[in-house]
């Protein structure tokens, strides 16, 4: 089952491209940080605590919501001007641990309009340690942030849309930047259960 099929199959009509995925009923939005912001007062200085507490923040979310053995799909959505897309883009999927896994990337593209088209590459992962998802998290968290490292790397494209799908529990965790991330849940048990458990976090 590829990834497009096991989406339509767990979830329905959701579409991850539109984010109709955040207006579904078992979606939750999650703060990373709360009460900080990303610069120091009446300063251009980064604030390093409030990028440690969103580093752990998203840390403990993805470990909590990905079990050792659990496997996953990791899925990279990559917006670009027209003609002027570039293979380089994918590069986050060097962030894979195994080299055999980089070539088993699967991907669809999608014009959106005259100006702009997306790619969607999907990897289906056996389990999180096949992925350095510390890294990758610390750079969609960095991202809008230029000192700060790692960081995607874009080339005529937008920063890339990272999504986590744990493939046994259904859920889909979208880290979209340092402020907070989408969960989708595939039923109500799941969903009450984990927004129980996040009550404090959720906005």
């Amino acid at each position: 089952m590829n990834f497009e099929q096991y989406l339509h199959q767990r979830y329905g009509n959701v579409n991850l491209f539109d984010r109709s995925f955040v207006e579904k009923d078992f979606v939750i939005h999650v703060d990373l940080v709360k009460d900080l912001y990303q610069l120091k007062k009446d300063s251009d200085e980064i604030n390093e605590e409030y990028f440690k507490q969103a580093y752990q923040k998203s840390n403990e979310l993805f470990e909590d919501l990905f079990r050792e053995a659990e496997p996953l799909y990791f899925v990279v959505h990559v917006r670009s001007e027209r003609d002027k897309y570039q293979k380089s883009a994918t590069k986050v999927f060097h962030h894979l641990r195994r080299r055999e896994d980089q070539y088993n990337i699967k991907f669809v593209e999608r014009v959106i309009d005259e100006e702009e088209q997306v790619s969607e590459y999907a990897v289906f992962l056996p389990n999180k340690t096949a992925l350095d998802y510390k890294r990758v998290i610390k750079a969609i968290c960095n991202q809008d942030f230029p000192p700060l490292q790692p960081r995607f790397r874009q080339t005529y494209t937008y920063y890339p849309e990272v999504f986590f799908v744990n493939v046994d529990r259904n859920i889909v965790m979208n880290i979209y930047d340092d402020r907070g991330c989408f969960l989708l849940f595939g039923d109500s048990v799941t969903y009450d259960v984990f927004k129980k458990k996040y009550h404090n976090d959720i906005s």
